[in-house]
């Protein structure tokens, strides 16, 4: 998208119109967009965050930004928040599907009338306080 690459002087709305420019009016045959956009030439964290929002506005699936080695400090900060949040609700899911698959295993032992293994006991201790 590089909006500041391609409107230097940065005009008012220059971010939305940069994406308006990349991808309005185009087709993709169905195909996902992930956009690259602009971390490089001092763009500015502001800008960074502008670019992320306008991606999460359009219900992209996601971004690129393979410049990222160019990134000030404040820029990097913007692509790394959210990229921890979205690793922290990949954890969280984890760690779901890791207890859903602990409670699986014990009805299972318990519709065949069997007895929970010492380990599967332990885990649900654990998880039940």
């Amino acid at each position: 998208v590089y909006p500041k690459a391609f409107r230097p002087s940065r005009p008012a709305g220059y971010i939305a119109q940069a994406f308006r420019d990349c991808l309005d009016g185009k087709d993709f045959a169905g195909k996902p967009v992930l956009p690259t956009i602009q971390t490089y030439d001092r763009i500015g964290a502001a800008a960074v965050r502008a670019q992320l929002a306008e991606v999460g506005r359009r219900g992209l699936p996601g971004y690129q930004a393979y410049t990222i080695a160019h990134a000030t400090d404040g820029e990097w900060a913007e692509v790394t928040r959210e990229e921890e949040d979205d690793v922290a609700a990949i954890d969280e899911l984890k760690r779901l599907q890791t207890v859903a698959g602990i409670f699986l295993q014990a009805a299972s032992h318990a519709l065949r009338g069997d007895r929970l293994p010492a380990g599967l006991k332990a885990q649900l201790r654990f998880l039940l306080g």
